[in-house]
Formats: C-alpha cells, sequence, structure tokens
C-alpha cells in the first residue's frame, strides 16, 4: 500500500488498484469479480485457481473502472420516532417519542420518567453491544394484572424513504433497524472490559479480508488437488526402493511433463544382462558376506599389485629407455677410449704389458682392499712407507717399486678412469632399475590363473601372454655386466 493519506474509501479503494498493480494476473481478478460481485461462487473459486495454475486463461485484472461503478454501501439508516408502546415498565401507551434523523436529540427527566424502558426497546430492536448471560429483559409493568404482549412501534428513514416497522419482545425485526447502534452506560462497559469485533468494517477492509479469504479458498482447492494427485501416484515413483544414486533413481527424481517416454521405457526394459546380473546379486546376498568380503578385499589388493606391476613393465619397456641407454652406452664408450689411451702410455714405460687394463685395474682393486683390510688397514692405500712390503708379491719396496706404486695410484686417481668408473656405474644402475620390472614366466603363469580362475575374465587372461620382444627376455642380457 502506498504510504499517501487515505481520508475516504474512494481512496482507499484507488490504493488498492496500485497495489494490486504488481500482484499475480488471478489475484487481481479476483479483485475485480469482489468488487463487481462481492462474494465468490464455487465456479469463481474453480476459475480462478485454474488462472492461477495457467495465466494464459482469459481473464480480466481490476480496473479503474470498476471501483468508480462501486456503490459505496447501503443508504443511511436513522430513527425517527417510537409509540404504540404496550406492556414494557410502567411506559404509558399512546405516548410518542419524537428524534431528529440529523443533528443531536436530547430526552432528559427524572429518575422513573421511562427514559431507560425507551433505551431497552431500541437495544433489542436494534444493535447494542451486551455480555451473553447478562442482558436485562425488558419487565412488563408489576401494577397490571394481565401481562400482554411486549410491543411499539418505530419509524426510521432509510435515504430519502420513511419506513415503520413493528417490534415484538424476542422477534425479529427489519434487518435495516441493525444498522442503527444503540449505546449507553452499561454496552460502555462491553466495550471497555470486553474483546469486540469492530461494529462497522470500511468496505475497503473487507475487500482486502474477502480477497484473503479467497486466497485461502484457492490454497485449500489447490492443497486438495495435490493431494489427489498424490494419492494416484504409485509409490515405485512417490517412494522409490531404489538409490537416488542409479540412473532408475536420477529419473525418477528429475521426472516432470517434458521427460521423453523412450527415456522411460530404455530404463524399464530388463535385458538378458540385468537377468544375469540380477541373479548374480541374488546369489550373492545368499551368502555369508563376510567370506566375500574378505576374499573381493584380498582380489583388490592383488589387482593393485599387479597394476603397479605392469604400470613398471610399461615405463621399463618404453621407448625413451631405450634411447637413454643407447645414450649411456655411447657415453661409456667414449670415456673407455680415454681412459684405453691413458692405459696404453702407462702401459709403454713398464716391463709387463696390459698395465692399466680392465684386467689390471681388477688386480689393482683387490690389492686395495686387501691391504685395507688386513695388511695395512691404518694406512691409505698404496703403503709406500719405510719397511713396507708389497701387497702383490710380500717382498720389500725398493724405490723403483715405491716409484712404481705411485705411478700405478696416479693413474687410477686419473679423472678419464674416474669418468668410465662412473660412467659404468650409473649403465648398470639403469640397468638395474630396469630388470627390477622384469616378469617372470612362472609370475605370467600365476597371472593368468589369477585373471581366469578367480575373477572369471577368460578373455583378459588369454591377452595375457610373453612376447619374445617383451623386457622378459630382454632382462637376464640388461642385468649382465656385459656391454650392450
Amino acid at each position: 500500500m502506498s504510504q499517501q493519506e487515505i481520508k475516504t474509501e474512494a481512496d482507499a479503494l484507488r490504493d488498492i488498484l496500485d497495489w494490486s498493480g504488481d500482484r499475480p494476473i488471478w489475484q487481481r481478478d479476483a479483485l475485480r469479480r469482489l468488487v463487481t460481485l462481492g462474494e465468490l461462487t464455487d465456479t469463481d473459486v474453480d476459475e480462478l485457481a485454474a488462472l492461477c495454475k495457467d495465466s494464459s486463461l482469459p481473464n480480466e485484472p481490476l480496473a479503474a473502472g470498476h471501483i468508480n461503478a462501486q456503490r459505496t454501501g447501503a443508504p443511511t439508516v436513522a430513527l425517527k420516532n417510537i409509540r404504540g408502546i404496550q406492556n414494557v415498565n410502567a411506559l404509558a401507551g399512546g405516548q410518542s417519542l419524537n428524534l431528529i434523523t440529523t443533528g443531536v436529540t436530547i430526552v432528559y427527566g427524572d429518575n422513573g420518567a421511562g427514559k431507560s424502558g425507551y433505551v431497552r426497546i431500541l437495544k433489542r430492536a436494534c444493535r447494542a453491544r451486551t455480555v451473553r448471560g447478562k442482558e436485562y429483559p425488558i419487565l412488563p409493568n408489576i401494577y397490571q394484572g394481565t401481562i400482554g404482549v411486549q410491543r411499539a412501534e418505530l419509524e426510521y428513514q432509510v435515504g430519502a424513504q420513511t419506513r415503520k416497522s413493528e417490534w415484538k419482545n424476542n422477534e425479529p425485526t427489519d434487518e435495516l433497524l441493525s444498522e442503527i447502534s444503540v449505546f449507553d452506560s452499561r454496552t460502555a462497559n462491553v466495550h471497555v472490559e470486553e474483546t469486540n469485533d469492530l461494529a462497522y468494517t470500511p468496505y475497503p477492509m473487507k475487500l482486502v479480508e474477502r480477497l484473503v479469504s479467497a486466497c485461502k479458498a484457492i490454497k485449500d482447492k489447490m492443497d486438495s488437488e495435490v493431494s489427489a494427485i498424490k494419492a494416484q501416484t504409485p509409490k515405485s515413483i512417490s517412494k522409490p526402493s531404489c538409490s537416488i544414486s542409479t540412473e532408475t533413481g536420477k529419473l525418477i527424481t528429475a521426472m516432470s511433463k517434458d521427460t521423453a517416454e523412450e527415456t522411460i521405457n530404455a530404463l524399464s526394459t530388463v535385458s538378458e544382462e540385468d537377468v544375469a546380473r540380477l541373479s548374480e546379486l541374488a546369489s550373492d546376498f545368499a551368502q555369508d558376506p563376510e567370506p566375500i568380503a574378505r576374499r573381493l578385499r584380498a582380489q583388490k589388493a592383488r589387482l593393485e599389485t599387479l597394476r603397479t606391476t605392469l604400470e613398471a613393465l610399461s615405463k621399463a619397456v618404453a621407448p625413451e629407455n631405450g634411447k637413454k641407454l643407447v645414450t649411456l652406452v655411447t657415453d661409456l664408450a667414449t670415456k673407455s677410449d680415454a681412459a684405453v689411451l691413458a692405459a696404453q702410455d702407462l702401459s709403454r714405460v713398464e716391463p709387463l704389458n696390459g698395465v692399466g687394463s680392465a684386467t689390471w685395474q681388477q688386480l689393482w682393486e683387490a690389492a686395495r682392499a686387501y691391504s685395507a683390510a688386513d695388511a695395512y688397514p691404518e694406512v691409505e692405500f698404496p703403503n709406500t712407507s719405510e719397511n713396507a712390503l708389497c701387497v702383490l708379491c710380500q717382498q720389500d719396496l725398493g724405490e723403483a717399486a715405491v716409484e712404481r706404486m705411485r705411478r700405478f695410484d696416479a693413474f687410477i686417481r686419473d679423472k678419464t678412469q674416474k669418468e668410465e668408473i662412473a660412467a659404468k656405474k650409473v649403465i648398470q644402475d639403469f640397468k638395474d632399475s630396469l630388470a627390477s620390472a622384469f616378469i617372470s614366466h612362472k609370475e605370467i603363469t600365476k597371472i593368468k590363473l589369477f585373471l581366469c580362475d578367480e575373477l572369471g575374465n577368460q578373455d583378459l587372461a588369454k591377452g595375457t601372454a610373453p612376447n619374445r620382444s617383451s623386457l622378459k627376455y630382454m632382462a637376464p642380457k640388461i642385468a649382465s655386466n656385459r656391454s650392450p
């Protein structure tokens, strides 16, 4: 609603019209029906419910023309006089109490003059607030022996017309008289001490109240339709027994009017594979799950180990490893040639041939090991100190022998020799790493039995076979000490 000052019912109705501008179309149509018709019929509720579900249906929202054509309400009712009173307290018959229709009429008199008697009649004939069970009765004249009907004649004005109505105690009167409110000291206590409804509700407030009732009626109707649809929904859809993570569960969760029939048919068709799988599951669930779980965990661990083994084998026989091995061999050959040249230079000055060769170097390293372990463990090899003996011939070392031992040690410590030795170690380490991926024929047989017998995958077992170009046949050569 707007915050502008509202002084008349017309202002309030225009404010309701402005407010309804951004409301749903069915509510705007409901306001139009309430303004023009007053109340909604069951047919109106049905049509509004349909419009709520489909806003493209024919509709007519509330407009300014509907408000301008709205009547402001019933005509004004004003009491003019009361006369012809019979058998009410001690009020004299033939008397008339005249009232003006505009302004204020003041009636005064002494106690017991009858003022309250007239008010009691008006409270019964018109509208007044009373507490249930505490209504004061209209008593007859106690001084009269015969008690007749308690009655009176009321004259009142309805708009420009003057009407009359006879009042009889405990009998209904003209409904228009209910537009007249009677207020005295006793009804004042009701207003002050009790919770009361409004005696008069402005028409715009009634309009909003009726819209609320219409919304509730439409909600109840929609809820009833939803309940009816839910009642017709098979339990297989409303409460599916399948997991929502399955394809069927996902379909049921997302099912709508746009779901293709082919999709439903595809999932509802049971194939031979499904039947076989169902039979397998039924057989599995009929057994104790603990042994099966242990077996499956063991198979899983075996498969993970097999995967690691095959991945290592795949990396070992990869083309880049072959290229790397060729590079290492070439590097070793280059460094070996340099070492051979150095050995040849050494051999020219020594009395025996082959000094500096691979065989000679093995002899030298053996002598080094013997000296460090047994002969001279506390002296760095070669020991050329005074009184030292040759670890090979066990004889005294003369000056020539000492010089020769030092030349041999210098040769071994030469850069070319070290590079050759390092290159050999690199190749040997690389060979060892490749050889570690070797799978023996016996192990391949075990793998085939595992795939065929335990997993039941015969096709995969048949595809698992050694190939003469595989690492199985390359590994013994790679692992050997011979140069590749």
